[in-house]
Order: structure tokens, then sequence, then C-alpha cells
């Protein structure tokens, strides 16, 4: 080249460089006068960023021109596919349409030299929508009503993509206009057409790319579970499979262990469901019917127009709230023109369950327009007494989209308690004295986030309340149990798929049921897993599975490898606390039949669970697990020092997640601390100390979670890196 030197300009990573050589020129002279300085461009970069995208997402793209003496820093861009909008020596590209993974080259061309130009290489897979989130997540109804303006947020959401509501609802088509990272939907919804539980929510592109799916929760209104006198279970559901008509409404019948026994028509779902303990008929407003459907006598007509909302019976009466009459009515079950009596209770009396503590038979009733608890003698009808429950928002509105108002009693009858869904409170009342003896914040035991407790269950036996807790992010229903004495909350380490909408505990508190639409699960309160005759999802008509599904995962036959020597992984969150401090107790034991705490707890334990302890005064606590399986024993302790000078020990954190998911889908990250008092995960916010979290990605790559906990003794942080892939079939790991 003459001896003329190459001058290049390395630019950064995902350019190409600009090469050029510049012009000759004198490089002596006489002295007499300037040499100018030749007009020559030397090199250049191109940038731009994002280097992967989805059909339809746009990548900012920027190019610097390099040159000597007064040159044209000018360029011009082009794509290979796709488009691009270009401002200076600025572009936006805008990915095209594909079915596949597509390289498309993006050059920057220099207007003064055509010669030298720089490219760049986006990947471009197909548009695979995202759905992040529904707000609001959850929905309580009490009437027939329109949902509008439900904000759907997340990526890649575009015109001409199929947005499903599923069961029951269709699809509709996203209009011109749609942004890509959120819309608008609207649902008619009647609360006598549609099963509360699960809603599943989709997206699917013209190319048929289908979106991963998002749980949003519909509660309904009342316990749609009633639980007869032999253990036998009652649950409503709508259409069984038929056309959609307010007319279709059926009852399935389930025995004590879950499994499918039969169902019957029954007609609108208008309200809640009863079964009475004296006679095991079952009760739908103001008709009743046999264990096996036959209609078997209505009361007479009180010439009241005000219509039912809640439903209780036992001893062969049955009591129905009447909230637009401010009245309460019972009358004896299964009796043709059996005559209706009347109380006069409050404002809106919602919700109602009887009790029959002694020779009295009470109703139980809820106004949730005074907040107040009331008694009613049954069948006179004199009012006993009342309480006023506070930290409760009055509701008189008419029909309502949040709220929820439930109130349970025991197999004792000397109890009752409240669950206010929206305001996230629980209630216990002593029916004797009709004074509230604790009442907690579920949203202070619950912390913060999509979990919203929605029904509730009395195991009086034990003095404790069961609720149902509706985690939004993980699509789950969550257990946890409140003391009735104490207020003190422990979390069930079960969790169901279902949401569970039909609620309810056998009367000796040992089995918890849970229903949704056609399906229920029942297994031992004190226990993690459904019993092992329990079907996940029994249908009416349909042959059992053959093997039974765990909610912790995995089959029956799982239970029963032999040959495995027992192992338990038992942690505490803190080793050193001040008297009254929480601490959390986690376990799960591997290849055991059963579990016994022993030390400073005591009683049988599910083989996996979490609990929190309260030690008060200052000493050492030892907590004892025994678990036996078929090869032998296994013991496992924690020691907890309570001082009122507790040493100030350095936090601890073992986080674990998933090395590879696909686009969309979620991956569980799952961490514990010990000696932590709070967590936080960036953009994922505040979290537990203990727990998990779920994230997705819309772009395959690999991303990197940090997860710091802060405690007395300092903070510690922990990193995962996940890779996400293409959906299949483009498998790229």
């Amino acid at each position: 080249m003459n001896g003329q030197r190459v001058s290049c300009v390395v630019g950064l990573a995902a350019m190409i460089i600009l090469c050029g050589c510049p012009g000759g020129g004198s490089s002596g002279g006489s002295g007499s006068g300037t040499v100018p300085v030749p007009i020559t461009i030397t090199g250049g970069t191109l940038a731009c960023s994002p280097l992967t995208l989805m059909s339809g997402q746009t990548s900012s793209c920027s190019a610097t021109v390099y040159g000597t003496g007064n040159f044209n820093p000018a360029v011009t861009f082009a794509a290979s596919a796709g488009t691009i909008a270009a401002t200076g020596t600025t572009a936006v590209f805008t990915a095209p349409v594909v079915a596949s993974s597509t390289a498309v080259t993006v050059t920057a061309t220099s207007v003064q030299d055509p010669t030298k130009s720089a490219t760049v290489t986006i990947t471009v897979g197909p548009l695979v929508p995202v759905i992040s989130g529904i707000v609001p997540d959850w929905f309580y109804l009490d009437g027939p009503a329109l949902m509008g303006n439900i904000q759907a947020n997340g990526s890649g959401f575009a015109a001409g993509e199929t947005f499903q509501v599923s069961p029951l609802f269709g699809t509709l088509t996203l209009g011109q206009g749609t942004v890509s990272n959120q819309f608008l939907f609207n649902v008619s919804v009647a609360s006598n057409t549609y099963s509360p539980g699960w809603f599943d929510l989709s997206l699917t592109t013209a190319q048929g790319n289908t979106s991963n799916v998002k749980r949003w929760a519909f509660v309904g209104n009342q316990n749609t579970l009633a639980i007869g006198a032999s253990g036998e279970l009652f649950h409503l559901d709508q259409a069984q499979g038929l056309s959609v008509t307010s007319s279709n409404g059926f009852v399935r019948k389930f025995k004590a262990d879950g499994t499918a026994d039969g169902s019957f028509w029954v007609g609108a779902l208008l309200l809640g469901i009863a079964a009475d303990d004296k006679t095991g008929d079952v009760t739908i407003g103001f008709g009743a019917s046999d264990a096996n459907g036959n209609i078997i006598g209505t009361p007479a007509n009180d010439n009241n127009p005000a219509t039912g909302m809640g439903i209780a019976a036992k001893s062969g009466q049955v009591c129905i709230t009447r909230p637009s009459g401010n009245i309460v009515s019972c009358f004896a079950i299964g009796q043709n023109s059996a005559q209706i009596y009347s109380a006069t209770v409050g404002i809106q009396p919602w919700s109602v369950t009887m009790v029959k503590p002694a020779s009295e038979l009470d109703a139980i009733v809820y106004s949730r327009g005074d907040t107040a608890l009331w008694k009613v003698s049954v069948p006179d009808m004199t009012v006993r007494g009342s309480v006023t429950l506070s930290g409760i928002t009055p509701v008189t509105s008419n029909p309502g989209t949040v709220g929820g108002w439930q109130v349970a009693s025991g197999s004792l009858g000397n109890t009752a308690v409240v669950l206010a869904q929206a305001d996230e409170q629980l209630a216990f009342v002593d029916i004797g004295t009709m004074s509230v003896t604790t009442q907690v914040s579920l949203k202070t035991l619950l912390g913060t986030g999509n979990v919203h407790p929605f029904r509730v269950a009395l195991d009086e036996p034990h003095g404790k309340a069961l609720v149902a807790v509706a985690d939004t992010d993980a699509g789950l229903t969550r257990f946890v149990s409140v003391d009735a004495a104490s207020g003190a909350m422990a979390t069930i380490a079960a969790t169901s798929t279902l949401l569970s909408v039909g609620f309810g505990v056998s009367a000796d508190g040992a089995t918890l049921y849970s229903c949704e639409r056609a399906a229920c699960e029942a297994w031992p309160t004190a226990a993690v897993q459904p019993q092992a005759t329990a079907p996940v999802a029994a249908r009416a008509g349909a042959a059992a599975p053959s093997s039974v599904l765990y909610l912790g995962g995995g089959t029956g036959a799982a239970a029963d490898t032999p040959g495995l020597v027992p192992e338990i992984a038992f942690s505490a969150s803190r080793t050193e606390v001040k008297p009254g401090r929480a601490v959390f107790l986690s376990w799960s034991a591997k290849d055991v039949a059963s579990c016994f705490a022993f030390g400073d707890w005591q009683d049988p334990r599910p083989t996996s669970g979490a609990e929190t302890v309260l030690p008060k005064q200052e000493g050492t606590f030892t907590y004892s697990l025994a678990c036996t399986g078929e090869d032998g024993d296994t013991v496992k302790s924690v020691t907890v020092a309570v001082r009122e000078n507790p040493a100030v020990l350095p936090p601890t954190l073992d986080v674990s997640a998933p090395a590879k998911v696909r686009v969309g889908e979620s991956a569980a990250i799952r961490w514990a601390t010990t000696n932590a008092d709070s967590c936080s995960a960036g953009d994922l916010g505040d979290q537990p100390t203990n727990g998990s979290a779920f994230v997705a990605s819309p772009i395959p790559g690999s991303f990197t979670r940090t997860l710091t906990c802060v405690g007395p003794g300092g903070a510690v942080s922990r990193s995962v890196t996940l890779t996400v892939g293409l959906p299949n079939p483009l498998d790229l790991f």
C-alpha cells in the first residue's frame, strides 16, 4: 500500500469495524505553505441493542463515522428484513414477523464514501407474548356484573392476537392500536352462570405461538361446599360440560375421601349450599333435596320479595339471609308448605352458620352493612345478642366486585369465626357471650404480594381456623391455620392447583376438604399431602386415575419405594433471638412414613412442613423431629438460644433455581435463610426470609437474579443465573 498507514477504529462487542486507507498526500515540502488535511472516511462503528428480538419488537441502533478533515458523518441505514427508521446517525429497527429463528443484518453505510459500511446481526424469533400480571388479580362477585377495564400486563402484545379466558368465556381478538406491554378487557359475569374458580388467561399469535397461562382468581361469593352428616361432600358446579345457561347448575357428590360419587341437577346457582346433619338432606335456596337429588319439599310463600344470599342447615332447620329485607329467614327442611319465620338483623345480613352447643339451636349471622355478628334462636327467631367487628369496611353496594364475608362454626358450637376477604381480617367470637375473643390482621401475617385469603373453616376441636389463600402469582391455593387463643399463624406446607372455593373441615377436625368446580381434595389437617385415596381431579363419569397425584409432587406409588434410608432436612430461621421473637422452622423428610415432634414442641407432624414458634422465656430451646421409614428411623434437631441480648450472628442464605427454562415459562427461585430479618430481590421487591418467587423472560438469553438478605449481623447476597431458551421446537439447549 506504498507505505500508507491503514487506520482502523475498533468498535464495541457486536459491532463490525469500518476500515479505510487515508488518501495520499505530501509528507514534506519546501515549508512555504500549510499542507491541507485530506477529507477522508477512516472508519466507524455500528451498535444495536438489544440483539435478540421477537417478531414486531424494536432495537435501537447508533452509527459513528470517523475520518479526517471536514468529513461528512452522515450514514444511511438498511436492513435485510423488517423495517428501519433513521434519524441522523440513529435508527430504530423493527423486527419482521417470522415463524422461526431468523438472522437479520442491519447495515450502516457512509454517505460520503459508500464503500465504507458496518453491519450488525440481530436474531429475530417468533413472537411469543408473555402475560406477567392481571390487575385486579382476583375478584369477588355477589351478583351479575360487568368487570370492566381489567388490565393485562406483559410483553409481546400485538393486534390480531387471540386472547382466551377459559373455561367458558371464549376468545377475543386484540384490535388495532394495542400496545406491546398492556391491554384492557371486559368480562361479563353472572354468579348464577359461572362457577367460581381459576380462570386461565392466554394469548395466541397469528402464527400460532401461545403465551404462558396466567391464572385469574374468581373467588365467588358464598362457600360452594356442604359436608353431610356422614362426611359425604356436596359441591356446587355450573354446566357440568353442558352449554352455559343459568339453569345448568349441578351438585357433584364426593365420598369422605374425596372420590367422585355422582351428581344431580339443581338449576340456577343462586345461593350457597347446605347439608343438614339430622336428616341428611341438601338445600340450595328455599327448596330441599335428599342426598340423591330427589326434591322433598319447599316452604310456604311468605310473600316477602327479599331474595336469599347465605344459607345454613342444622337439626332439621334451614336459615337463609335476605340482604335487601335486612332479615334472616328459617324453616323446617323437607316439609312442603313449612312456615317461614324471620327476624330483623342489622344492615344487609350476608353470611350465616348454625350452631347447637346445648339444647338451643342458633343462627349466627354476619351483616355486611354494619359489620355486626348476630345470634338468633331458631325457630322462635329471637335475637339473643350481637357484636360489632372492628377493622372491617361496611359495604352496602350491590352488585359488588370486591368484598366477600365468610362465617363458619365448628362441631362444638361454642365459637364462630368471621373472615372479611377484602379487609383481610379474621375474628373469633365466643357465641355464649357474643364477644370477640381474638382478631388478627391476615395482611400482617401473610405479608404483601398477590396473596388473598378467601375461605375459612373452623377446626373447633383443635382451636384453630383454617384459611384458604389464593396466591395468584403462583396460580395456587395455599393454606394457613390461625390459633383461636393466641392469633398465631402457622403455614400448612400443602398447596393446591385448585382454587378452593368449596372449603371445609370434618367434624373431628382431622380432614380438610377443598373443592373447585368438578374436583375435590381431602387430606389430613396435620399432613402435607392429600390422602392417597383422593383424586386431585375426580370428575363425575370419569375413570379414577391409575395413580393418585399428591399435591407435594409425585404419585402414590413413589412412597412405596423400598430399601431407602430416611433423610430429614430441618432448619430454623434464627438460632438466637430475644424472648417472644418468631422463629420459622421448616423441614422436609424423604423416604419416611410418619414424623413426630419432641423436645420443646410436641405431637405428630407431616413429613414436610413449616411452622412458626415463639419462645417467650430466656433459655435454650431444642426442637427435634423423629421420622420413621421402612428401613429405619432418623432424628434431626435445631437449637434456638433465647436471651435478652442475643449474639449478633451473620445471616446465611441458600438460593436455588432451575438452570434452564423456555421463553414464557416461569422459573421458581427458592431460598432459605438464618439470622435474617428481611430480603430483597431487585425488581422483584421485598421478599420473605424463606420462600420462593417466580420469574419469566420474554426473550432468550442468560439472566442473573441476586437476592440480598439483611439481619442484625450484616448482609449476605447470593446470585443465580437462569438460561432462557426459545420455545419448542427451537431448542437451543
